[in-house]
């Protein structure tokens, strides 16, 4: 039996669905995708979107909410579970990252409307999307792995990874 667990990517609490402040009518709407996994050619591993958000998406009145949130071709790595303290060699003070020292288990592309899937066996692994020639991973986890998810033995993760370094939050 297939089962399926969810992860969303971001600091923001949006994922694939309108937006609303509490009675006060939509802010701003994400493009409509079906779920990920319902996508999903495999058996085990992770799938997902990758998106990229530009403008703003801070809260107030309108007509604010000048932001987009499009769907993007990127390559998208997994590794080894990689901790931000030690494991990746940091491009400034943002997400970006010029290398990582934990080993490579997978790299695919999303295709054009953002959508990427690849196969992996039960485990714990980082995900990162490359931008120009750097690495993007925009959290980490409690214990200070970066954008940390576990595949479970015939399960698949579905996930959004957000690149969020050109909104305004």
């Amino acid at each position: 039996m297939r089962t399926f667990a969810t992860v969303v990517l971001s600091f923001t609490p949006l994922f694939l669905s309108a937006c609303t402040d509490l009675g006060q009518g939509p802010r701003y709407r994400i493009i409509d995708q079906p779920p990920p996994e319902s996508l999903a050619t495999i058996s085990q591993g992770v799938c997902g979107y990758v998106h990229f958000w530009e403008g703003d998406f801070m809260p107030g009145p309108p007509p604010g909410h000048s932001g987009t949130i499009t769907p993007v071709q990127r390559t998208v790595v997994v590794h080894m579970p990689t901790l931000l303290n030690g494991d990746v060699v940091q491009a400034g003070y943002g997400p970006f990252y010029s290398s990582i020292s934990t080993q490579r288990v997978a790299t695919i592309s999303s295709n054009k409307n953002g959508f990427f899937e690849t196969e992996l066996p039960p485990g714990s692994y980082s995900i990162f999307v490359v931008e120009d020639s750097l690495y993007y991973a925009n959290g980490f986890d409690g214990e200070g792995y970066i954008l940390r998810f576990t595949v479970m033995q015939d399960s698949i993760v579905a996930m959004n990874i957000n690149i969020t370094y050109r909104a305004a939050f």
